[in-house]
């Protein structure tokens, strides 16, 4: 009886202890708040080969855009993140806020008609955006 005890612990501590999207994503944000932007972004990056189909993908993506944008510094990269949010998960929650970033992005340059920059209405060059 100690054995089938024992036996029935170590399945279900084997099967407690692999990794989720969850508790990846979890440790993701984790690693992040303590400045560890490259482990966050290992984590991120196995949660969207690994768990492709999983709800955390799209935040996954935003967070790895964040990364590239914020810490990183790595523009083209970010937008591409941000991009594949919008063409793969357009009613994901964080589509908008990856839309935004493509406009924020120091990068973008939206409309340009000649040297001069034409973001929002004519009439008030821009103002009511």
């Amino acid at each position: 009886m100690k054995s089938t005890h024992l036996i029935f612990l170590l399945v279900f501590l084997i099967l407690t202890s692999c990794t989720n999207p969850c508790w990846l994503y979890t440790r993701a944000v984790k690693d992040e708040q303590k400045g560890k932007f490259d482990s966050a972004e290992q984590k991120y990056i196995t949660i969207v080969v690994k768990f492709s189909q999983s709800e955390y993908v799209p935040q996954a993506k935003y967070r790895l855009g964040l990364i590239y944008k914020n810490v990183k510094q790595d523009y083209t990269q970010a937008c591409m993140w941000f991009s594949n949010i919008l063409k793969n998960h357009p009613q994901s929650e964080v589509a908008k806020l990856a839309e935004v970033d493509i406009l924020e992005s120091p990068d973008y340059y939206g409309a340009i008609d000649g040297n001069t920059v034409k973001l929002g209405d004519v009439e008030s060059a821009g103002r009511n955006m």
